[in-house]
């Protein structure tokens, strides 16, 4: 392109000269269109195509949008339950540059984790946000509710997080942070739970029968419900289960035996589970057994040292004593005198 244009100046220079001394009108009105199409070829600018691309001439680029950058802020984010009412988390989403080519849309929303919106524990939500690219506002605010209970459970958490929503192709852009970690911290009181137990008798022999009493017991402050735990080891054998509550049950399978039901232990409540084995070890042998209580609905319990205990029990014989087998032996040839 830029050789015809050169070549065109050069003929327009005798075109002109010959138009004004020519001594014909008619030539020289010829002549005068023949100049005026190559001025207008000349002063056209010419269509550089983008390397590459149709057209062949890589003189030049077209030009290609910029690349921001988008994210999310702050990266996690802790707030403190409450026992009602409603708290407010407040996240924002950043650019660090306004689009110059296309509008970069986002979509932001809350999906659950330990904390789910279906539990009560924050309010699902979601929203459309748009970096335009005639009237950019960098920094966009999105805004959550968390509810306040006094249930007893653990620390929870959910996540905000942040997606293209549809953004045209034309438009580059680059991922920061994409999710904000929400931590709720629990800040009702929990439950210190005790479990105590003893055997019916401290010496057994074979097949006798030995009872367990457990006590598992609510030392305050908040109300729990309780599970408790008894796997029989080897030498025990499973006979019977009961327990003195209402609205709580056992049952057993494969030698454990495993307590709990919808009843809220208030403080200083508490529960007996009263458990019968049959003797299966042989003599000789100390048989020891241990049983847990633990809060089912995950309450935090600010003392474990006290949730297990243990009895240890002698299996031997009759009137503890050990068995000598004496045995005699008779000699049929012995003759007196001899």
């Amino acid at each position: 392109m830029k050789r015809l244009k050169t070549l065109l100046n050069l003929l327009l220079v005798p075109f002109v000269f010959l138009m004004h001394f020519s001594l014909f009108a008619s030539l020289r009105t010829y002549l005068l269109r023949i100049s005026l199409v190559l001025i207008a070829i000349i002063a056209t600018p010419a269509y550089v195509h983008a390397e590459g691309s149709p057209g062949g001439d890589t003189g030049g680029t077209l030009p290609s949008s910029n690349n921001p950058t988008v994210w999310i802020t702050p990266i996690s984010k802790t707030i403190t339950e409450g026992n009602s009412g409603e708290q407010t988390v407040t996240v924002q989403i950043e650019i660090d540059q306004c689009p110059d080519t296309a509008d970069i849309k986002i979509q932001v929303q809350t999906d659950g984790s330990s904390a789910t919106s279906s539990a009560g524990d924050y309010k699902w939500d979601r929203k459309y946000i748009t970096f335009s690219k005639d009237t950019c506002n960098k920094t966009q605010s999105f805004s959550v509710i968390v509810y306040g209970d006094t249930d007893i459970e653990k620390d929870e958490e959910f996540y905000i997080r942040i997606y293209d929503s549809g953004t045209d192709n034309s438009q580059d852009f680059t991922w920061g942070d994409i999710d904000t970690t929400v931590y709720i911290t629990n800040d009702d009181e929990g439950a210190d739970l005790r479990m105590s137990k003893i055997a019916d008798k401290d010496f057994y022999i074979k097949d006798d029968t030995v009872t367990y009493t457990l006590r598992a017991r609510n030392l305050g402050p908040s109300p729990s419900k309780i599970h408790v735990v008894d796997s029989l080891p080897a030498g025990l054998s499973f006979i019977s289960v009961t327990d003195s509550r209402y609205d709580f049950s056992c049952s057993q399978s494969g030698g454990t035996i495993e307590c709990e039901g919808p009843r809220i232990f208030t403080i200083d409540m508490e529960v007996r589970i009263t458990i019968n084995a049959k003797v299966t070890a042989d003599v000789y042998t100390t048989i020891t057994n241990t049983a847990t209580v633990d809060s089912p609905n995950a309450l935090i319990d600010p003392d474990t040292s006290n949730n297990t205990d243990s009895v240890t029990i002698d299996v031997n014989v009759p009137g503890g004593r050990d068995v000598v087998d004496i045995v005699k032996t008779v000699d049929n040839d012995y003759t007196p005198g001899r």
